[in-house]
């Protein structure tokens, strides 16, 4: 109860800005969710107008990037502050180390009442999550509406005490699935028109060895604009039923953090529906924080969701058991400015698998896959972001100085793992992670 009783005295003092912080924590995370769709982050207010009116009163980070491109690694990043080196999951079957601190178990032992009502099994109890009262996952897959109806149920009847609550959405995950209504109004086409070869014959696309499920899915599709529009009609349905969590929840004392998992490829670099690889397909992610009675911001600081955990820990005055190598948002978030914000320039990111590496410096980013694969190969890749934005021109074999000095510190910062240390999933596991698409047959 001391613990408890700090933590709202935290609260309710507040964080240096004269108004009373929040009491309560709604963090939302949005599957395979690249910025460039989403309002407030380049894309249309038609597609995501929920995410578009909560910009407007929130603090908009336009240059935010997630940790990994998947979804146990991202997720468990966002909830520990640590990187995928350090806390150990690198893929979607490994469980939550005991050793890694997570901000549920923050919240639990401040006194919080904590649920997470989440779309996907194996981001759910299977990944061992601890610090929940109640953790509600499904056998394999929700759609944002069901996610929404448990977790409106939960806010219904929960008790009096301060909450943490965490929803996961799944919907713009592969395959991209909309009610046939949702569906008609994002694409009124023939998918199937055309004289070329369907999507699923296309030599990039058959390089990438797709599940059964894609091929049922895309089937004899050729007009490439069908997914992508397939991928906004399931992104509006999520953002539709977030404006009824939204609603349920006690607007003046909850702080929302909204942000992506990873984001997706709908084509480009030859990535057909999918987010492996480390472009800034896959990367840039869309995040904001609702402060209630704080001032709309908009940041272009380079963030990423290392940066969420420290952010909790100085709103909510809690304590995690490990070091955070990111920086609280909150100065920003409360309409300020902050030094060491601005000061970053150098930003790792892991494939998962540990198959890969990024290292950005500035406007320099070198990518360095180092298994090699069918679909991305093996190697390396210079780009300077600044004047090429979609990575299109690699500039290895014209800075052969600076790709030398940027290997040598990713090597450093991101070696290789040890031989034998990345696990396999088990057969049940694989059966479920193939079932959702994520595992060839």
């Amino acid at each position: 109860m001391r613990v408890l009783g700090l933590a709202l005295c935290v609260a309710w003092l507040g964080c240096g800005t004269g108004a009373p912080s929040p009491q309560n924590l709604l963090l939302v995370t949005f599957d395979t969710t690249r910025a460039d769709h989403v309002a407030g982050f380049g894309g249309s207010p038609q597609t995501t107008p929920t995410i578009a009116g909560l910009a407007m009163r929130s603090a908009v980070f336009v240059e935010a990037r997630s940790e990994s491109n998947s979804t146990n690694p991202s997720h468990v990043s966002i909830m520990s502050g640590l990187p995928l080196r350090a806390h150990g999951v690198a893929n979607n079957y490994t469980r939550l180390p005991e050793a890694v601190d997570t901000l549920p178990e923050a919240f639990a032992r401040a006194g919080f009442e904590t649920a997470g009502f989440v779309a996907v099994t194996h981001v759910g109890e299977r990944l061992g999550w601890r610090g929940f009262e109640r953790l509600a996952s499904p056998e394999s897959r929700f759609v944002a509406r069901e996610v929404t109806d448990r977790a409106v149920a939960w806010l219904a009847q929960r008790t009096p005490r301060p909450f943490f609550l965490w929803v996961h959405y799944f919907d713009p995950h592969m395959t991209y699935q909309a009610s046939p209504d949702t569906a008609r109004a994002f694409y009124q086409g023939d998918p199937r028109a055309g004289d070329g070869p369907p999507i699923r014959e296309w030599p990039d696309y058959r390089a990438s060895v797709r599940p059964d499920a894609f091929n049922r899915w895309l089937h004899d599709v050729r007009d490439p604009a069908w997914p992508r529009a397939m991928y906004a009609a399931a992104l509006h349905e999520a953002d539709a039923a977030l404006a009824r969590l939204l609603d349920a929840v006690p607007r003046d004392t909850t702080a929302v953090i909204l942000a992506a998992d990873h984001g997706e490829s709908l084509g480009e670099h030859g990535v057909f529906y999918d987010h492996v690889g480390l472009y800034e397909q896959q990367l840039r992610i869309p995040l904001l924080v609702h402060l209630p009675g704080a001032p709309p911001t908009r940041s272009a600081l380079d963030v990423t969701t290392l940066d969420l955990a420290p952010t909790v820990v100085a709103l909510f005055g809690l304590e995690l058991g490990h070091d955070l190598p990111g920086r609280s948002l909150l100065p920003v978030v409360q309409g300020g400015f902050d030094a060491g914000l601005a000061a970053r320039t150098r930003f790792v990111h892991e494939h998962a698998h540990h198959s890969g590496a990024a290292l950005r410096e500035g406007d320099w980013k070198l990518v360095w896959q180092r298994e090699p694969t069918r679909l991305l190969g093996s190697g390396l890749q210079l780009f300077h972001l600044g004047r090429d934005p979609d990575e299109q021109h690699d500039l290895t074999t014209r800075e052969p100085e600076r790709l030398a000095s940027m290997l040598a510190r990713l090597a450093a910062l991101a070696p290789p793992p040890e031989p034998g240390t990345v696990r396999t999933p088990d057969p049940e596991t694989r059966d479920r992670l193939r079932a959702l698409g994520y595992l060839e047959p």
